[in-house]
């Protein structure tokens, strides 16, 4: 007996340590963002994600949502096993481990790549003249798309269209974009099993780390929906800071040769830009808004009416903890990550 519970302790303790030395590995890759773009990126990532695809993409239903349904039932199992809390302990701590190496090994490196302003080497900062000339001329373009759609600027575009063909349309979009074309952009993208809890979290897609699949908010409202498969499938890539999926995501869609998916794009941009300006001089922002096509401004009201029927007490306490999981993953903006994309489509100088 004495043998077997010093075997099952040695077990136990080469577990822990084994662990600890694979999170001291992963946290020394992480100094070093050069190693994590020209091998992990592209000797791992890269390969993984195709696999993953060809694993995955052939099911119409999102395996990584089963995952999360699964893993802490099989948790619970293990610890219902047992009767000693120090048995209990090593168990929760043994799968904690686990979780957190394969969530660094599969997805959560990217964090620490090198930042796309620098590799497209673009300023960090910007003149606020310069943002209202880029807001002007991305109004212009978008009321010129709006107009060229619904033939009246003052009427809302109607956005009934089919969700599969934005989806396919959506993806496609993905190959306009120059600095991303060297990467087989992934195909599928899943309708998450979750959305009306989604809705209620106020998330709109995420990407599942371990299998990565890119998964939607079947209930976001049309108008946004292009930048939200884009935005995704822009992780799904390996981009993962929000301000650079948010980027490319917006980026592509603006660039689609599809009117429509063009036209969700540059709404997006025109939003956060004039977000942006809202903050930093209130008549400027007035006068900006007073440019935009009284249709555009209906799209715009109507789509975040759809998401104001989730609002809840809750949803602040969700965005919170998203908030530390982010400032802890390398984005010190935190959910402020995600207004940063105003830097980049402000120095990249989208041309309509």
């Amino acid at each position: 007996m004495f043998p077997k519970k010093l075997i099952s302790f040695i077990s136990h303790e080469f577990v822990f340590i084994f662990g600890l030395i694979l999170i001291l590995f992963i946290k020394i890759i992480e100094l070093n963002p050069i190693f994590i773009d020209n091998s992990y990126h592209k000797l791992y990532f890269i390969p993984a994600n195709i696999f993953s695809e060809f694993l995955f993409g052939r099911f119409e239903f999102s395996f990584g949502d089963i995952l999360y349904l699964v893993l802490p039932f099989i948790l619970f199992t293990q610890i219902k096993k047992n009767h000693t809390r120090r048995k209990n302990i090593f168990i929760i701590i043994k799968f904690s481990l686990l979780i957190y190496i394969i969530f660094q090994i599969q997805w959560g490196l990217n964090y620490h790549r090198t930042d796309l302003h620098k590799k497209l080497s673009l300023n960090n900062n910007y003149s606020f003249e310069l943002l209202l000339k880029e807001t002007k001329k991305i109004i212009n373009k978008t009321n010129q798309i709006h107009k060229n759609l619904s033939n009246n600027d003052t009427l809302a575009l109607n956005l009934n269209f089919d969700r599969k063909l934005i989806i396919n349309e959506s993806i496609k979009s993905l190959e306009q974009v120059e600095f991303i074309n060297n990467h087989k952009i992934p195909k599928n993208i899943k309708i998450s099993t979750f959305s009306t809890i989604n809705s209620y979290m106020g998330f709109s897609g995420y990407i599942n780390p371990i299998t990565l699949e890119a998964q939607i908010n079947n209930n976001t409202p049309d108008l946004y929906l292009p930048t939200t498969i884009t935005h995704e499938i822009s992780h799904q890539l390996g981009y993962a800071a929000e301000d650079e999926a948010n980027f490319i995501g917006i980026l592509s869609c603006m660039k689609s040769e599809n009117d429509f998916i063009s036209y969700c794009g540059h709404v997006q941009a025109v939003r956060y830009l004039l977000n942006e300006i809202f903050n930093a001089n209130n008549e400027e922002y007035k006068e900006m808004v007073m440019e935009l096509n009284l249709g555009v401004k209906k799209n715009i009201a109507a789509a975040s009416a759809e998401i104001d029927e989730y609002k809840n007490p809750l949803e602040p306490l969700f965005k919170k903890f998203y908030d530390k999981f982010l400032k802890i993953n390398n984005q010190p903006k935190g959910i402020k990550s995600y207004n940063s994309v105003v830097n980049l489509i402000v120095n990249y100088g989208i041309n309509p």
